[in-house]
């Protein structure tokens, strides 16, 4: 739907950044789903890198029960559903396009504390428009047809 979610890992009375393991990782993920329409998750995909925190067998069943094989995750295992590639950020939307601009505004703006950092990130982040998220996130099928034919090797030359 050209729609996103930026989430800041934090304790919500302080607001000071939180260690991320499996628990706090499915809590923020229920944070997160409880803003979906239960109709839209039985057709959206689950996207993660390989976090211990993300590959855990707690947040994996976690995943499959609302998911089911709809999980490109590393250790997922699903049949019909190829392993997802190690270090694999060309496949990602917000790795190849969303956090490389973002730094650029960081890099720009260079703010002095962790609270002007976020609000740089989060100022970038709403202004991104559905048609843009959108345009990205279908890119990803041309990047994985790259990645195919590349044999999982390096591909953004390819790219045109």
């Amino acid at each position: 739907d050209g729609k996103s979610f930026l989430f800041w890992h934090e304790d919500p009375e302080t607001g000071k950044p939180i260690s991320v393991a499996t628990e706090q990782y499915t809590k923020s993920v229920k944070e997160l789903l409880k803003n979906i329409p239960k109709r839209k998750l039985k057709i959206y995909w689950w996207q993660q890198d390989g976090a211990t925190c993300h590959t855990s067998n707690a947040t994996l069943a976690y995943l499959k029960s609302i998911f089911g094989n709809r999980i490109i995750s590393r250790l997922a295992n699903i049949d019909g559903v190829p392993a997802w590639p190690a270090h694999s950020p060309d496949l990602n939307p917000l790795d190849f396009t969303f956090w490389g601009q973002a730094m650029q505004k960081v890099w720009q703006a260079q703010p002095s504390s962790i609270e002007a950092l976020k609000a740089v990130v989060e100022d970038y982040f709403s202004s991104l428009t559905p048609a843009f998220v959108n345009k990205c996130v279908l890119n990803i099928k041309k990047r994985a047809k790259l990645c195919i034919k590349a044999r999982g090797g390096h591909f953004e030359h390819l790219m045109k």
